[in-house]
């Protein structure tokens, strides 16, 4: 930068004072350029924390856990039944046990029915039963043969299912109705044998009353 001086001082104060817009100029330049720079750029610190704070998004959907998947009734009572065999090898649960929503008859009768423990224990309570089999036949049956977590969750959508259902009467009233039917076919053959078998009877005794007059 050329600044150009020429007030008619002697040449040592001309100088002096180009010296002094020199520096004056240079002070002028450089407080224009330093906030530009300044407010174009940002402290390290400043940026990583505005990163830090930025929460990482991904792409992928996120994954429920084990316990909140939801069991499958159907197939909660194909093993309840013993139509689909678990997994480790456990005997059905119908071979001892009944529940309201089986036909006729319902399972077996060995055990307590188990239409209503969904309501005696409650969801974690069903849970953990299934979990332990605490039971002491049932501790023996299943120590070594536990249920799996999908086989835990159908048996547990089962047994809510049971709970909130009615005992099925449809095979209970065929069966009751063949029942009756039979009962009444039996009694009538036997009416009509006995009724053949009296009225023999009676002619022979009337022979021989009539044969005994005839001697006399």
């Amino acid at each position: 930068m050329t600044v150009v001086c020429n007030f008619g001082a002697s040449p040592a104060s001309r100088k002096r004072l180009c010296n002094h817009l020199l520096h004056i100029a240079l002070l002028i330049v450089l407080l224009c350029v330093v906030p530009s720079t300044a407010v174009s750029q940002t402290p390290p610190s400043q940026t990583s924390t505005k990163e830090a704070a930025v929460p990482l998004q991904s792409n992928s959907p996120i994954q429920p856990s084990a316990a909140a998947l939801p069991g499958n009734v159907d197939a909660g009572k194909d093993l309840f039944t013993g139509r689909t065999r678990f997994q480790n090898g456990g005997p059905a649960c119908a071979s001892c046990h009944s529940t309201a929503t089986l036909p006729f008859p319902g399972g077996g009768t060995m055990a307590p029915d188990l239409t209503h423990e969904y309501t005696k224990l409650g969801p974690d309570g069903m849970h953990y039963a299934l979990r332990t089999l605490y039971f002491p036949a049932m501790n023996a049956l299943f120590l070594k043969r536990q249920l799996t977590g999908q086989e835990e969750r159908d048996l547990t959508a089962f047994f809510q299912n049971a709970d909130q259902s009615q005992r099925s009467s449809g095979f209970t009233r065929i069966f009751g109705g063949a029942g009756l039917l039979g009962l009444g076919v039996l009694i009538g053959i036997t009416w009509m044998s006995g009724r053949g078998r009296v009225h023999s009877v009676r002619q022979k005794l009337l022979k021989r009353a009539g044969m005994d007059r005839r001697t006399r």
